[in-house]
């Protein structure tokens, strides 16, 4: 395996051993589900163990660079849901410009930052405001009246 290699491999009983760094790196960053998952898995309270459910670790170089895990959603029957996903900031692609932003001008008269045709089929339907007709559906269907 290369220095540059990533090796996706099912989390072990040493978990909290092994995201220690990952867990200091993303609370220096405000995020603070890795540090709840390394609770909750030593505590035996989140252990991504039931049918479908597993809690997955990328390493690189012998170190953790990621974590993530999918278990089973509550208020879907059947679905699974990703959880407690982080990823090191050393493995997080370059930066790209964010498409809604108006006030910063991505993709309006500024080189190099030309919409692709995604972009520019995205935009559209966000002007007809079928994000909005997305949104309020989204939260129609949500259970207990949770907002999306």
């Amino acid at each position: 395996m290369t220095d540059d290699s990533i090796a996706i491999a099912p989390a072990s009983d040493s978990l909290a051993d092994d995201l220690a760094a990952l867990a200091a790196e993303s609370r220096t960053a405000g995020v603070k589900n890795v540090t709840v998952l390394v609770d909750r898995w030593v505590a035996g309270t989140e252990r991504f163990d039931g049918p479908g459910e597993m809690l997955l670790v990328a390493w690189s170089g012998g170190l953790v660079v990621g974590v993530g895990g999918i278990s089973k959603c509550p208020d879907v029957p059947g679905a699974l849901r990703v959880r407690r996903f982080y990823v090191g900031s050393a493995h997080h692609p370059p930066a790209r410009p964010r498409l809604n932003s108006a006030a910063s001008g991505v993709g309006k008269d500024r080189p190099g930052n030309e919409p692709g045709p995604r972009h520019s089929a995205l935009r559209d339907h966000i002007e007809a405001g079928v994000g909005e007709q997305l949104t309020q559906t989204t939260r129609r269907q949500r259970p207990n009246g949770l907002a999306a």
